[in-house]
Order: C-alpha cells, then sequence, then structure tokens
C-alpha cells in the first residue's frame, strides 16, 4: 500500500493500482513525446559536437602553439566523430612545433580507419626528427588498418 494525498484526506492505493497508474499514465501519446524529446536532445548534442570540432579545426591555425597542440589533442578525445577534421589535421602534420605534430598523429590515430586520406602524411612523419612523433605517426598508422599498407616499406626503413 502507497500513501496518497487525495484533497484533504490521506489514503492507502494497493500497489498494483498505482503501477497501472503509472503504466497508463506513460503509455503512448506520452511515451512518443519523451521518444520524440530523447531524439531532439540527440540531435541538439549532435549539433554541439559538430561546432565544437569546427572550432578545434579553426583552433589549429592559430598563431600560439599552445592552442594547436590543446586542438589537436582535443580532437582526439572526441576520436571517430572528428573525421571531418583529418584533411585540417594532415595539413597540421607539418606544424614547426614537435608538440604540435606529436598532438596531429594520435589525433589522427584515434580517428582511426577514416583517417585514411592522411596515410601519405602519416608516412613522411615517420621521418621526423622527434622520436615521439614517429612512434605516434606509426601508431596512428597501425590504427588506421589495412588502409594504410603502403605505409609499410616506410615503416620498416623508419628511424627508431
Amino acid at each position: 500500500m502507497l500513501p496518497m494525498q487525495w484533497g484533504k484526506r490521506r489514503v492507502k492505493i494497493p500497489r498494483r493500482a498505482f503501477l497501472n497508474a503509472y503504466i497508463h499514465e506513460s503509455s503512448t501519446p506520452r511515451l512518443n513525446e519523451r521518444r520524440k524529446g530523447r531524439e531532439r536532445y540527440a540531435e541538439r548534442i549532435k549539433m554541439h559536437k559538430m561546432t565544437e570540432i569546427q572550432q578545434h579545426i579553426e583552433n589549429l591555425e592559430d598563431p600560439n602553439a599552445f592552442v594547436r597542440c590543446v586542438a589537436a589533442y582535443a580532437l582526439g578525445k572526441i576520436g571517430e566523430q572528428a573525421a571531418p577534421a583529418v584533411p585540417a589535421l594532415t595539413k597540421a602534420l607539418e606544424d614547426p612545433d614537435a608538440d604540435v605534430r606529436h598532438g596531429v598523429a594520435r589525433a589522427l590515430g584515434k580517428i582511426g580507419e577514416q583517417a585514411a586520406p592522411a596515410v601519405s602524411a602519416l608516412t613522411k612523419a615517420l621521418k621526423d626528427p622527434a622520436a615521439d612523433v614517429r612512434r605516434v605517426a606509426a601508431y596512428a598508422l597501425g590504427k588506421i588498418g589495412e588502409q594504410a599498407a603502403p605505409a609499410v616499406s616506410a615503416l620498416t626503413k623508419a628511424p627508431r
């Protein structure tokens, strides 16, 4: 029995009646409204994610190396959903700062197979003067998978 307020009187309603009332209340019309609400919420999150990705892409061209580095790492955190950033990340692999190149190669690895257009740039990064960049470029090529097959010969010749 569940205690309920009915006007000024307090009454006890059997649990089954309460559950039946709840089930009836949450049936078709409201259930559809809630489902639509969830779909709208998912769309808003998706749009927010896209604007966030766009902001990080713009930050890859910032004059401050720290901002570029943070943008690259943030795109890596987003992962596969950051696939629209692959062309900008590929261009950023030629950055003069080694930390930025490291972050960019890592981000491309986190994006995975969708970063296949960056295979040639990652292959060039295997000859980078910074050992960390070379290591993460090899990691990224591994994460891209079979589409990175042309880079195998460069991987075997790469300095360790």
